[in-house]
């Protein structure tokens, strides 16, 4: 995904339960599914606070974008290691800078946008635009992808239960 998961400003116990949470609904649903529920769930957050003045609504957006932030980084990570679980730190470990990546780099173009006159007011309609490629790529990772490896319904002789060290 891409500006959801820049929700490192938000309080701590959205993240926690975006995070703790999501696990039974990959589970259930599949991170495939989840993926553009998360990301327009997001968006719609950020419509709300682009739109809205009222600060009820803005409070309910805010948790809404640090649950579906945070609950979209296990469900990403789910999504790209399934059908490669040969590569999953290799995966998980770019993933994750690039989640670090987009958070500098979304930061960046903030200060761009503030220091050449844009009023700060205008920062959540660019928000709006950046999650609105976020859903399409979501869309796209969900119904373009290869198929999914079943590691849990292998059978026991043909799982790894140890490796040398």
């Amino acid at each position: 995904m891409s500006s959801g998961n820049e929700s490192t400003e938000s309080p701590g116990h959205e993240a926690l339960a975006g995070s703790a949470l999501v696990g039974r609904q990959i589970d259930v649903f599949g991170s495939r599914r989840l993926l553009p529920i998360l990301a327009t769930g997001l968006l719609a957050s950020f419509v709300v606070i682009a739109f809205l003045p009222q600060p009820v609504a803005w409070l309910v957006a805010i948790l809404v974008w640090g649950a579906t932030g945070w609950a979209s980084v296990p469900t990403l990570q789910d999504a790209l290691t399934r059908s490669r679980p040969e590569a999953t730190t290799f995966i998980v470990a770019f993933q994750m800078a690039a989640m670090y990546l987009g958070s500098a780099v979304g930061s960046a173009l903030g200060t761009a946008l503030l220091g050449s006159g844009a009023p700060a007011g205008s920062l959540p309609m660019w928000a709006v635009g950046a999650q609105v490629v976020a859903v399409v790529l979501a869309l796209i990772v969900s119904t373009t992808s290869r198929k999914p490896v079943d590691v849990r319904g292998e059978p026991e002789s043909r799982q790894v239960l140890s490796r040398p060290c």
